[in-house]
């Protein structure tokens, strides 16, 4: 049924009447043919009644063609719907999502949520959604597939996980399919164990049991502002002293390390292993040195002690070429084995000792030999000491990981040194007492002590092989077996408890190692703290023992937190809240902050290297100096700027606002 346009029609009768007083006039007969025209062009009937039906066709037209339009328009609209997208990266044991670290999400119902994993670093790590904390890595665990889309392999251009929230759904985690202890909540459902929250009180959200609880106001969950810790930072290039690091890799073979034993009660030591130019100005030859610094027990003030040149090599102007190293936090001992210019020549295959015996002194050895090569620029710098040994000098012993010239295949390059202030006093040098057939590669444990604790642990050395995780029995120094089918890793450390025993993990897995025998037992991963799996990253260590079986951990966006391990069960217990220093949230984006200020950088998982190093210290203890807690000392170096770097802050004001449930 057509219907008539007022408008139209209006102008119908306004032409009509044109035709007619045209049509009667006498003077205007072109002005009636133009009209003629004019219709005629528009192909309108020349009835009234048929202009008007043939307005209502064309209006017919017009409004079907809109409709399909909008209908095109509608379709297009539904085919590329809104969603948020939020960027996953994947580090050792944890998703960082958009930055943080197993980041606690509560997803809104009803929208859309992308979890990009184009990264390269998600390669292997496929994210998925479960009703139960872990997934399918947990008792009973499943995965949760409603509402979920997959698309493309994690780590490459294009894959992503899309998820939307049902309005009625039950609590949510994200985890790795492939590897447990990668992720943390997704949603949660709105579940009040107890009474409504009175004044002062808020509503935090407790993982484990997967509900929200209601908690004092003082112990919620939030991160809580600290103003900056920062004591003291201080920076040389050596030229004050006559060096210059011009031709000094500081990124890959620099060795930081710790001198408990040298620490008085004014000054704490710590200093940097690296070959260096022997002029300030430009040329010269390399020389093996160390640079020692200082730092003022209760103002953390830093000073250059002393610059030792401990082996003068005129033969070469070239720096290491690989560096196998070990070192520990009291002896002033270190170790590395490596393609090194030494003996008045170019690069020989090697390994050197040093004990650096005061501010200006120093004994070593520096042997040229074929025997051992170096795996890779590895090595940790705080080697189990004995708590008899915790001295200058202190006996104590070095583990490198290398390979056998003879037949390329795996073992550790063991160095025993015995008690000497003054002397290296070596009675092993490079001895190779693990064999191996499958492969070179093999890597050393990072160590995390507790230097209050007099209780020895079962083994005082450990080590990862392609046959397996391996340990140095501390009774007799025989080397064995201890977990068959663990993986070949770069992420291992062993955590030495108050009692004795030991918790060795490589960011995915652990196990609690017993005293009395050197038996291991797997731990749950709900024993595990949610950060765990990151306190080692790329050879920086981020956690600090500051009491009895507690430890301090730096995390991503300038935040800290502090968790217990109890020593016979391996169950840990992190703080409920979050300490984070403002200041550093945005420095920490800076390129190479781990590498000056050895603290977490935000820019990438993957940009932690080098061979920086952070040590707990102060004059607080009565166990003595060296056995300080309340302070951080901080030696690196960056090889951007060619400086050496060194930072304190003071842990106390972050230690203070940090609670347990």
């Amino acid at each position: 049924m057509s219907t008539t346009n007022t408008n139209f029609s209006t102008l119908i009768a306004a032409i009509d009447s044109k035709a007619q007083s045209l049509a009667s006039s006498t003077t205007n007969a072109k002005d009636l043919v133009f009209l003629g025209k004019a219709v005629e062009a528009l192909n309108i009937p020349d009835s009234v009644s048929g202009v008007i039906a043939e307005g209502d066709t064309q209006v017919a037209a017009v409004t079907a063609e809109g409709n399909t339009q909008v209908a095109a328009i509608q379709a297009a609209a539904a085919a590329v719907a809104l969603y948020n997208t939020i960027t996953v990266t994947a580090v050792t044991g944890a998703f960082i999502i958009d930055g943080t670290n197993k980041k606690a999400l509560n997803l809104t119902p009803s929208l859309r949520y992308r979890f990009d994993q184009s990264d390269a670093s998600n390669a292997g790590h496929p994210l998925k959604f479960s009703t139960t904390a872990d997934g399918t890595h947990a008792s009973g665990g499943a995965e949760f597939t409603t509402g979920v889309t997959s698309v493309g392999t994690p780590g490459q251009a294009g894959a992503y996980t899309e998820i939307i929230v049902e309005q009625d759904s039950v609590n949510l985690f994200y985890y790795c399919s492939q590897h447990s202890g990668m992720g943390n909540t997704a949603y949660s459902a709105y579940n009040v164990l107890s009474t409504a929250p009175s004044d002062g009180e808020v509503l935090a959200y407790n993982a484990a049991q997967g509900v929200y609880v209601n908690t004092a106001a003082s112990s919620g969950t939030a991160a809580v502002a600290v103003a900056d810790i920062t004591l003291d930072t201080f920076s040389t290039d050596l030229t004050s002293v006559g060096r210059n690091l011009e031709a000094t890799n500081l990124s890959a073979y620099i060795q930081s390390v710790r001198i408990r034993g040298m620490d008085t009660s004014t000054l704490a030591y710590a200093g940097i292993n690296s070959m260096v130019k022997n002029q300030a100005t430009t040329g010269g030859t390399m020389n093996h040195n160390f640079a020692l610094f200082s730092a003022n027990q209760s103002t953390g003030a830093i000073s250059l002690a002393g610059n030792i040149t401990t082996h003068t090599n005129s033969g070469s102007a070239a720096d290491y070429s690989t560096h196998g190293k070990a070192a520990d936090e009291w002896t002033g001992r270190y170790t590395y084995l490596g393609h090194i210019p030494r003996n008045g020549g170019g690069h020989t295959y090697g390994y050197d000792g040093v004990l650096i015996s005061g501010t200006g002194s120093q004994d070593s050895f520096h042997t040229s030999s074929n025997t051992l090569y170096p795996h890779g620029n590895y090595g940790s710098s705080s080697h189990y000491v004995a708590p008899t040994e915790r001295r200058l000098g202190g006996a104590v012993v070095h583990v490198i990981d290398a390979y056998r010239s003879s037949n390329s295949k795996a073992t550790v390059g063991e160095f025993v040194y015995n008690y000497s202030t003054s002397s290296v006093n070596a009675s092993s040098i490079a001895a190779t007492p693990v064999t191996t057939s499958a492969t070179s590669t093999n890597y050393p444990v990072f160590y995390f002590q507790q230097y209050d604790s007099t209780n020895e642990p079962y083994y005082n050395a450990f080590h990862s092989f392609k046959e397996g995780f391996w340990g140095r029995a501390r009774s007799n120094g025989s080397w064995s077996q201890i977990l068959a089918n663990a993986p070949l890793l770069a992420t291992w450390s062993a955590w030495t408890l108050s009692n004795g025993n030991q918790i060795i993990e490589n960011g995915n897995e652990a196990w609690i190692v017993d005293v009395s025998n050197g038996s291991t037992t797997a731990l749950a991963s709900t024993y595990l703290t949610p950060y765990f799996g990151i306190a080692l990253q790329g050879y920086f260590e981020f956690a600090w023992n500051i009491g009895t079986d507690e430890w301090l951990q730096a995390v991503p966006g300038g935040k800290f937190i502090k968790f217990k391990i109890n020593p016979t069960t391996g169950q840990m217990t992190m703080s409920n809240n979050e300490a984070i220093v403002s200041d550093f949230l945005a420095a920490s984006y800076s390129n190479g902050w781990h590498e000056r200020r050895g603290l977490w950088s935000s820019l990438n998982a993957n940009n932690i290297g080098g061979n920086g190093k952070a040590s707990t210290f102060g004059n607080e203890n009565s166990n003595g100096h060296g056995y300080g807690q309340s302070k951080l000392f901080f030696v690196g170096g960056d090889n951007n700027t060619k400086k050496m770097y060194a930072a304190t802050y003071d842990l106390a004001p972050i230690t203070s606002v940090l609670t347990y449930a």
